[in-house]
């Protein structure tokens, strides 16, 4: 499931009346950013979009929900931090690029072979959590990883809901980088 899909879902009318997220901490654009934006961005960053991330950006030009915002192509945002604005945190080999920052002071960005790298603030301890955005969004976020990301009370309440990945046996598909990280 891309990460687009996967939000889509979350943000759907039954799932935001389910309390998982709370609504008064959550901003959706009503349009995504524009191919001029992209492009201007793009010109500012070490390398172009890849496309799921393209896609998330054209799609709400960023989300801001309680457990993590999705940032934005430009700064005129309300409630949205720019991609920009948080390039300078990104460690600056391979092409790295901001995609994400949660309240907690993880930002996670993407490097240019799509893997999705988290970095804590506190620390600077940067950890490799998921292939690509699609994987970081529907698995770790929001599907059969999400205890690593929120831990089991929050995968509890997205299997209750009925959103995380599971296998033909109703099993968790395992994650090749769970523990290697």
């Amino acid at each position: 499931m891309t990460a687009t899909e996967k939000l889509r879902l979350i943000l759907s009318p039954t799932v935001m009346e389910s309390g998982l997220l709370i609504k008064d901490m959550t901003f959706i654009p009503e349009q995504g950013a524009t191919a001029e934006s992209i492009a201007e961005l793009e010109a500012a960053l070490p390398r172009p979009l890849l496309p799921e991330h393209r896609e998330l950006l054209t799609t709400w030009n960023g989300l801001s929900l309680d457990v993590v915002k999705i940032l934005a192509a430009t700064d005129n945002q309300e409630r949205i931090q720019s991609i920009l604005s948080a390039q300078d945190w990104v460690p600056a080999e391979n092409g790295n690029v901001a995609f994400a920052i949660d309240p907690s002071g993880f930002l996670y960005f993407q490097s240019t072979n799509g893997q999705v790298w988290s970095s804590d603030h506190d620390g600077g301890e940067i950890t490799l959590l998921a292939s690509s955005i699609n994987e970081f969004v529907s698995d770790y976020l929001f599907g059969a990883q999400a205890d690593r990301f929120m831990g089991e009370a929050w995968l509890v309440k997205l299997q209750q809901l009925g959103l995380c990945n599971e296998g033909p046996d109703n099993s968790f598909k395992p994650n090749p980088l769970r523990g290697s990280a």
